[in-house]
């Protein structure tokens, strides 16, 4: 990194290939492009794939190794170590990554590296929905025939209560909502109920592809929900309590391979939250969920949605 050249012919080389990426994104499912362009309109700050495509004109192999160094004069480091080595060890490899980072490519002694402010390291945030208010995102596809609609309702951040009552919300009606969509109403081949979590928030989302209007399908979930509220009110506790132990054993199901367990301290780290216990308090508040709250939950959930289509 901090002596990378530039080989001219590999840089076009990569330049093409990442050109030829953002124009094959319209020829997407349209399930793909209804999660791109919900996560597009949700975030704070983000660019679309026509955005980058325009700026890839304005990219040159001169600009792009000034560009080299001056990402490399400010930097903010963490640092994740996970197997068999000692806190010294680990220490040490930290030590040794930073050093190279601020040594001089020409040996002429140290760079200047300048650390990254505290306004510079906020997380990235989401754009909040009005509670009671109902948006809509249409996107003509003209490549597919079949269209898809997404419905996503916001619960708001992420908290220990709210992520499991969420997570338990969806154990309990995802497989009954996807059997209303796609076997009884037939309205789609590929149907999803499920939590959508980004930046720090989340909601639950139902997505439908197939040969529907997506008004109708639309519709139709909306319909799906609220039969899904009557299935909440009339659950018996036996029924809850099965639903809640085997989130349960989910949850706390050991990860196979180390590298999964790295992903799951990994992303504590990139999201700024540090919760290494998470698996743990989930189940603790998990247990103690009755189905009075859970109801109250799916309620608030629903008072405001995105749709995408």
């Amino acid at each position: 990194m901090v002596n990378f050249t530039v080989d001219k012919q590999h840089f076009e080389l990569l330049k093409e290939l990442y050109i030829r990426g953002l124009k094959d994104h319209g020829a997407e499912q349209p399930f793909q492009h209804t999660l791109y362009y919900l996560a597009v309109l949700l975030a704070e700050q983000e660019w679309t794939k026509d955005e980058l495509l325009d700026a890839t004109d304005h990219i040159t192999l001169e600009k792009f190794e000034a560009f080299v160094p001056q990402l490399l004069s400010k930097m903010h480091v963490e640092s994740l170590i996970y197997g068999n080595l000692t806190k010294a060890e680990a220490l040490e490899s930290v030590r040794l990554v930073q050093s190279k980072l601020t040594a001089d490519p020409t040996n002429r002694g140290n760079r200047t590296l300048v650390p990254l402010l505290p306004k510079q390291l906020l997380p990235y945030r989401e754009i909040n929905l009005e509670e009671g208010c109902h948006f809509l995102y249409e996107v003509e596809d003209h490549h597919h025939k079949s269209s898809c609609t997404q419905v996503y309702y916001p619960s708001g951040l992420q908290s220990t209560d709210s992520d499991m009552q969420l997570d338990l919300l969806v154990q309990i009606i995802s497989e009954p909502s996807i059997t209303v969509l796609r076997t009884k109403e037939q309205l789609g081949y590929i149907v999803f109920c499920g939590v959508q979590r980004s930046n720090g928030a989340q909601g639950l989302t139902v997505i439908v592809q197939g040969l529907r209007h997506p008004q109708y399908v639309e519709e139709r979930i909306d319909a799906c929900m609220e039969s899904m509220l009557e299935r909440l009110v009339d659950m018996p506790d036996d029924e809850l309590n099965r639903h809640k132990t085997s989130l349960a054993a989910h949850r706390l199901k050991k990860p196979n391979t180390m590298t999964s367990l790295f992903k799951v301290f990994w992303n504590e780290i990139s999201t700024q939250q540090y919760n290494f216990d998470r698996v743990t308090n989930d189940v603790a508040y998990l247990m103690k969920i009755n189905k009075e709250q859970i109801i109250n939950f799916f309620k608030e959930d629903e008072v405001q949605e995105l749709n995408v289509y």
